[in-house]
């Protein structure tokens, strides 16, 4: 529900509401990662860190 939180925010901040889901959430991981670069954040760095995130939540293992 967090995630939906900020997906809901996000398209309404940039006037997607009306958009399908797969688009919405393609320009969010975009601009996401046009803040990354911004911050100096390493994207792939962090995609990994989230898949390992997920995968332990998904599997109980965290």
């Amino acid at each position: 529900m967090r995630a939906a939180d900020g997906m809901i925010a996000y398209a309404r901040r940039c006037g997607t509401g009306t958009e399908e889901l797969p688009t919405v959430f393609a320009d969010f991981l975009s601009d996401a990662h046009h803040l990354a670069d911004a911050l100096g954040v390493d994207w792939a760095e962090a995609t990994r860190n989230g898949e390992g995130h997920y995968t332990a939540e998904l599997y109980g293992t965290e």
